[in-house]
């Protein structure tokens, strides 16, 4: 069975596995994502990694998810989501769980995606700004 996750803001998530569970909605940290994708996936989560999302816990627990794919689409804000809603029919109509996460700042790609990877806050990261640095923390 595959699962399917649409976190708005950032990504598309896939979780690959044997049940499936209704909707639920939510906003939530990003900070919190990748050790809710290491909890589906029963591997310790980066080592600074935040608390993980409870929903998305709850969505994944007593499942056996062996695969994540992870899409992420670059600049998809929640305003944009909004207003453009109808674009994401496709999306929406293939995914049992969506969750629109609280960014960090600066809301730039390569902080976002350091923040979403490592679980922790840009300070703790290393990425500040819009550059492209080895991430020098634990990640998933």
């Amino acid at each position: 069975m595959m699962y399917y996750f649409f976190v708005c803001d950032i990504m598309f998530l896939y979780f690959f596995g044997d049940d499936v569970m209704q909707d639920v909605f939510c906003i939530l940290k990003l900070t919190g994502l990748a050790s809710s994708l290491c909890n589906a996936l029963c591997v310790g989560a980066p080592e600074k990694s935040e608390k993980s999302i409870d929903v998305l816990n709850k969505f994944t627990e007593n499942k056996k998810i062996d695969r994540i794919l992870m899409y992420n689409p670059d600049a998809v804000a929640l305003w944009i989501y909004e207003k453009y809603t109808e674009l994401f029919s496709d999306v929406m109509l293939n995914t049992q769980l969506t969750l629109p996460l609280k960014t960090v700042m600066p809301s730039v790609t390569p902080v976002c995606f350091g923040t979403m990877y490592t679980g922790v806050e840009p300070t703790v990261h290393g990425i500040q700004k819009y550059e492209k640095p080895v991430i020098k923390t634990d990640s998933v």
